[in-house]
């Protein structure tokens, strides 16, 4: 089932339920938060603790993300920094060989 079917779902139970009702008066009043939360992956919560648990938790996800990103950027930077050290030394050498090869000639 995907997220327009869920939802869909969900809308056509909400209205089932009368204007009088007073879970059907909260249903309502969450619908476009259920529908947020879906859209962005976070599981709806009835509660504020749960919700701010999961915000926790996608919340330290992206944080595990950064730094293995950052981990990864960091090992390439040293390797290019690497390369570069011994292309630098390649090229003094090749400029001090030809050096002393014009200095032959003078």
């Amino acid at each position: 089932m995907n997220k327009n079917q869920e939802l869909e779902l969900f809308r056509n139970l909400v209205h089932q339920f009368p204007s009088d009702s007073y879970i059907g008066e909260w249903l309502r009043q969450v619908d476009y938060e259920v529908e947020s939360n879906l859209r962005s992956d976070i599981i709806p919560s009835i509660s504020l603790r749960d919700a701010f648990r999961q915000c926790e938790e996608v919340h330290a996800d992206a944080q595990r993300h950064a730094a293995n990103i950052i981990a990864n950027a960091e090992k390439q930077a040293a390797a290019i920094v690497a390369t570069a050290k011994r292309e630098e030394q390649h090229v003094r050498k090749v400029v001090a060989d030809a050096i002393t090869v014009l200095e032959r000639f003078r």
